[in-house]
């Protein structure tokens, strides 16, 4: 016997499947002087977040003879993307920690805290980056591809605090980029 909250919902007749936030993919290429620029997945990303590109403009108010009217502002209050991802490191047989050498070397490039040296926005900027959100089937429903992208702020690593109270605590970095622009397809 089909329940009317079954019989009468689109969703449950056509056997429609939810999208699931944990089937995901992200794949990067770092500037050609780090990796060879070669693009790489990143296999232990936690978690990714700051995906909002659905930019809208904000509204501004107008006061006319005690009353307020609202309009569409005439410009976006942002026009770039902040990403940050977690990610749990792995060491190599050469003692590499794998996905933190990489971040690491990439942010050296906009400032070496070691040396000083700094360089210029074409040599440091690095992409794409992009997300794929995919079905159980790995068809891709939405997709995210942000074309040049860097890293900011300090690297908010896992293992700058150690303790021997923390028993199976896994190293994990959080990965700060900002994208000047990107595309946003939805199927």
């Amino acid at each position: 016997m089909k329940l009317p909250h079954y019989k009468n919902s689109v969703v449950s007749m056509s056997n429609y499947e939810p999208v699931y936030t944990n089937l995901y993919e992200v794949l990067l290429t770092p500037p050609s002087s780090i990796n060879g620029g070669i693009e790489f997945a990143l296999e232990n990303v936690k978690a990714i977040n700051g995906l909002n590109t659905d930019i809208h403009l904000e509204t501004v108010t107008q006061t006319y003879k005690g009353t307020e009217r609202s309009f569409a502002s005439a410009k976006p209050a942002q026009t770039y993307v902040d990403l940050n991802m977690v990610v749990q490191i792995n060491v190599n047989e050469d003692l590499t920690m794998i996905g933190y050498d990489v971040y690491r070397k990439w942010c050296s490039l906009i400032y070496n805290p070691r040396t000083g040296a700094m360089t210029t926005k074409k040599n440091y900027i690095g992409g794409p980056l992009s997300v794929y959100l995919r079905t159980k089937n790995w068809e891709v429903v939405r997709y995210w591809n942000f074309p040049t992208i860097f890293p900011f702020g300090n690297i908010e690593a896992g293992m700058n605090d150690l303790s021997y109270e923390s028993g199976d605590t896994l190293a994990e970095v959080t990965y700060n980029f900002r994208a000047d622009y990107w595309d946003d397809i939805v199927r």
